[in-house]
């Protein structure tokens, strides 16, 4: 499964050496920017599916209101 992220907002990857990384029993890791603007890493993730949730923000309630004028 391929997903596609927004430029900007990080990646994901193994950093084993398997031959098929898609299917050994090693942990994702996600490499971010911050919020002081500095490179992060966070490792543990077990699926594709639950490194990409860490990596896209959510958008908080009061972001999809339209604005009241």
């Amino acid at each position: 499964m391929s997903n596609k992220l927004a430029r900007g907002m990080g990646s994901f990857f193994k950093s084993c050496a398997c031959r098929r990384p898609s299917g050994c029993p090693h942990l994702y890791t996600i490499r971010f920017r911050n919020s002081r603007g500095r490179q992060a890493e966070e490792s543990g993730f077990s699926t594709q599916d639950a490194a990409i949730e860490r990596l896209t923000p959510e958008a908080s309630p009061n972001s999809r209101r339209p604005s009241a004028r």
